[in-house]
């Protein structure tokens, strides 16, 4: 066969339906500056969320029906009109596998497992076959529950539930993952979405809800060893609950929490049964008189509200305490210790040094992007918390 020329059409296409030998519409996406046919599915079109662009008609795998057209279908059935008529992609099935031809031109042909390649770059650092069973129960998905839902869709995990009752704003979409066509939605449903784009095999579940009023139906079908509770929520008692979860079904707890105006943040993760948990640190540092309980994500010691700047602080300096955060989190997943052992249960990273920032409490720092690994966190003997842990399984 003679070689095609490296400006040849390419397409990309599914390994996953090759065993399987497909005719019918073609549908996907084109990008005709590079002249990549990208083919998601053969037959019926792909399930794309409505704020996503909808998948072209890129053409025909095997012989078209003579008249035949091909209206698009979105979300619940209701068929969908296309702004353009997308490439004219001719596929047809040989004793040598799969020809394609783009505009009566010969394409090169690219295969593409979701499985294999989407988190290829992942292997020797991740265990993808491990990582894809993993569930994460994401507490709160605002500015620091997003960031991390989608690092864990990156790094392989299979299986989310998202638990929050609100809804994205536009002051929410300066450190939110998700965008200005999400606005109005319920932060999970946009979420999922995102989650979705990058693994399309994931499973989803969502709560509209706060995870105090949630099931225990709920709790009972997702938790089970391979999941890890992710604490993004609102204030500190959010978080002892969401401790409190961890413990009864004893799976592995993280909490993330940004300081005022994000100028420090704060991670601390546990392990029921081994480790202090989240009520000892709350106990022994004494958050009882001096943490903020109003629904905002922001840990503050001044007793005096009106002297908190609320502010929350930009992207970049929660998404630094988050993804330190995240690699705490894929430890606590896959049983690794490649950066647990460098830290301790509870850990503090600093921003910045600027008083105007985070007021007195940066005296606390001695330089911005500090690690503070000295606070060790003393397990009581008298922890309710503690003392429940397992109870869910017996």
């Amino acid at each position: 066969m003679t070689p095609l020329p490296k400006d040849a059409p390419r397409v990309l296409f599914p390994q996953e339906l090759m065993a399987q030998r497909p005719e019918g519409p073609l549908y996907g996406y084109f990008h005709p500056e590079t002249r990549t046919a990208n083919v998601l599915s053969c037959g019926a079109p792909p399930n794309r969320p409505k704020t996503f662009a909808p998948a072209q008609l890129l053409g025909w795998l095997g012989p078209r029906p003579e008249g035949s057209t091909c209206a698009q279908t979105g979300e619940g059935g209701e068929e969908q009109a296309q702004d353009s008529p997308g490439p004219n992609l001719e596929g047809r099935w040989s004793e040598d596998g799969l020809q394609f031809k783009l505009d009566h031109r010969p394409c090169r042909i690219e295969f593409y497992s979701l499985t294999q390649d989407v988190f290829s770059r992942n292997t020797g650092i991740l265990e993808v076959a491990r990582m894809l069973d993993k569930r994460v129960l994401v507490m709160a998905c605002g500015s620091v529950g997003s960031l991390l839902a989608l690092e864990f869709a990156r790094a392989g995990v299979g299986n989310f539930l998202l638990v929050d009752p609100d809804t994205l704003e536009y002051h929410n979409l300066c450190r939110h993952q998700c965008s200005v066509t999400d606005v109005g939605r319920f932060k999970v449903d946009a979420l999922k979405d995102r989650i979705l784009d990058i693994n399309p095999a994931a499973s989803v579940q969502t709560q509209k809800i706060v995870i105090q009023r949630l099931p225990k139906e709920v709790f009972d079908d997702f938790l089970r060893p391979g999941t890890l509770v992710l604490a993004s929520g609102d204030n500190r008692e959010a978080d002892l609950y969401a401790n409190r979860i961890s413990c009864l079904y004893k799976v592995p707890f993280l909490s993330i929490g940004l300081w005022e105006r994000a100028f420090a943040g704060e991670i601390f993760y546990s392990l029921p049964g081994e480790t202090a948990c989240y009520k000892c640190l709350y106990d022994n540092m004494g958050f009882n008189g001096g943490r903020v309980s109003e629904n905002r994500r922001i840990y503050t010691t001044k007793e005096h509200l009106e002297d908190v700047r609320f502010e929350p602080g930009i992207s970049t300096d929660l998404s630094l305490v988050s993804l330190i955060g995240a690699k705490v989190a894929y430890d606590l997943l896959d049983g690794t210790r490649r950066v647990l052992d460098h830290l301790t249960q509870y850990t503090l990273w600093c921003n910045s040094l600027d008083p105007e920032v985070g007021g007195e409490m940066v005296e606390i720092f001695t330089y911005p992007f500090q690690v503070t690994r000295s606070i060790e966190v003393a397990k009581n003997d008298d922890c309710p918390h503690c003392k429940i842990v397992g109870a869910a399984l017996e």
